[in-house]
């Protein structure tokens, strides 16, 4: 199975960058859309509080 040039890491170490790419893909993609914004919500602590508890 080809993985898409991720090949030199471990089946793990590309899950959980696959998990992050998704969690922040989702929180992007409700900024993109205006979402945040019309519910007053600051979408920076939301990235850095994702990517915090990410890195624990």
């Amino acid at each position: 199975m080809k993985r898409h040039g991720i090949e030199e890491v471990t089946a793990a170490v590309a899950a959980r960058a696959t998990i992050l790419w998704a969690r922040l893909h989702g929180l992007v993609s409700l900024e993109i859309e205006g979402n945040f914004s019309s519910m007053g919500i600051d979408p920076v602590p939301l990235h850095e509080a994702e990517l915090q508890d990410f890195a624990h």
